[in-house]
């Protein structure tokens, strides 16, 4: 009934329905149950009101991303390229997506147009399974720049600088 009530009030505005649909989220995240399907409701509402709006398909993208379901957050992110093509951020959230729903040749496709428009990468967590898909793959003209990204991240790491020295060996 409060559910009814607060979805009466929101009306016809995207935003709000996104404010609902994070709240939904939020709450099944906290409460550390499982995901109902009121935040994707919520979030559905606002994209029939404003698709093009690309923070709605964004939120898709984390929900999805949440639940494991890399097949959705492929459609999700793919729909947010679609709006703004030109945000290498989205290009590598959908790289990571390919990867972890077992898509590597999609995956790396991504994450190369990712990077050459300039993606910078956070931590080395979030791409040491490309540099160890160039590493195994021996494609040391692609690994090395890699490794070098992930020095300057974390140039404590001794084990990157001995691996940067492997790579020019070969």
């Amino acid at each position: 009934q409060n559910q009814r009530k607060i979805t009466e009030r929101v009306g016809n505005d995207p935003l709000l329905w996104l404010s609902l649909a994070n709240a939904e989220f939020f709450n099944d995240i906290i409460h550390k149950q499982p995901v109902d399907g009121d935040a994707e409701k919520a979030v559905r509402e606002a994209i029939k009101l404003a698709p093009k709006r690309i923070e709605l398909w964004q939120f898709l993208v984390q929900y999805y991303g949440y639940q494991n379901n890399y097949e959705k957050v492929v459609e999700a992110g793919n729909e947010a390229l679609a709006l703004n093509p030109y945000r290498p951020d989205l290009k590598w959230q959908l790289a990571m997506a390919y990867y972890l729903g077992g898509k590597m040749p999609e995956a790396l496709t991504t994450g190369n147009q990712a990077l050459e428009e300039g993606y910078k990468f956070k931590s080395l967590r979030e791409f040491a399974w490309f540099i160890q898909y160039y590493k195994t793959e021996k494609d040391y003209a692609k690994a090395i720049p890699l490794y070098k990204k992930a020095i300057e991240l974390d140039p404590s790491e001794i084990g990157l600088y001995v691996d940067l020295v492997t790579m020019y060996i070969h």
